[in-house]
């Protein structure tokens, strides 16, 4: 007489809650993806290890341990087996991902390509389980290149957040030379204990004194140039007045023109901070509230 191998298999929350099949049927109980019993005739408590694997069973009469290779190669007669997931006597495999991808223990290895693999089906990485490394590593889902994209990402994430965290301190820089330069000091000195200055109004103050170093050294380069061609008759008189970039090398003029763009960015950034002078209209208004809070 033929055997009914048909089995049915109902999840609660993407687990496996019970099966059907072969006559009887069998209840599982979990909490927080642990398992804990299975019920059918009688109940079996289960017990698990770090990864998950049911490596001790205990009912009214009997109790049994369980061991498993590092790929989960082991006798059992529960439901659930190596690393939680159900065990298919038929198949002698584990079907990840809820019935997604078969895992055979004996052979180590799965039965079919992981779809998200970019080898698909061309290498044996694309069969691998857990990338070769079973004990560390355990895969539910059958998507192990799933795993390994989002570690990618964590990565990238942790690289990214370590070196926004090493972004230098300019105040140190700005500091220094508002000391050095009297005459940006007079302009912008006030920005180091400005209540709204943040990193990008420091580093402005830190490279202001650099870029101006090198619009004068090229400007004084352009004007050696213009001399040196040039006889003494023809010069004028207030040469070392002149802008002189034009005699440069196209190099040069990008370098004078790149600087002068960012010389304007940052002193536009640090213009912003300065206070503004009130209009006439509503300088009235903000005396008589400021005397009134005096009188207060």
């Amino acid at each position: 007489m033929a055997q009914n191998r048909k089995q049915r298999l109902f999840y609660k929350n993407g687990q496996l809650s019970s099966e059907i099949g072969n006559g009887q049927s069998v209840t599982l109980f979990s909490a927080s993806n642990t398992p804990l019993a299975e019920r059918s005739a009688e109940t079996t408590l289960l017990a698990e290890n770090s990864q998950s694997s049911i490596v001790n069973s205990s009912s009214r009469n009997s109790r049994k341990y369980l061991s498993y290779t590092a790929y989960g190669h082991g006798q059992t007669d529960l439901i659930l087996g190596y690393t939680g997931q159900r065990y298919d006597r038929l198949t002698n495999c584990y079907h990840l991902g809820n019935g997604y991808r078969a895992f055979s223990p004996q052979i180590m290895r799965f039965l079919s390509p992981d779809s998200l693999s970019p080898f698909r089906n061309r290498t044996l990485n694309a069969y691998a389980y857990c990338m070769g490394d079973p004990i560390n590593r355990h895969d539910p889902s059958g998507h192990t290149w799933k795993a390994l994209k989002a570690w990618i990402t964590q990565a990238g994430t942790a690289v990214r957040t370590f070196f926004k965290k090493q972004e230098p301190d300019y105040r140190v820089a700005a500091t220094a030379a508002i000391e050095a330069d009297a005459e940006l000091n007079a302009e912008y000195g006030f920005i180091l204990n400005h209540r709204d200055a943040t990193q990008k109004h420091f580093k402005a103050l830190a490279r202001i004194p650099d870029l101006n170093n090198n619009i004068k050294e090229l400007q004084d380069a352009g004007t050696a140039t213009r001399r040196h061609f040039k006889s003494p008759e023809s010069l004028p008189i207030n040469i070392d007045e002149l802008d002189n970039t034009k005699y440069l090398t196209p190099d040069e003029q990008l370098r004078v023109m790149g600087s002068y763009i960012k010389l304007a960015r940052y002193t536009q950034r640090l213009d912003k901070l300065k206070p503004q002078p009130l209009n006439p209209q509503e300088a009235g208004p903000a005396i008589r509230e400021s005397w009134e809070k005096f009188d207060d």
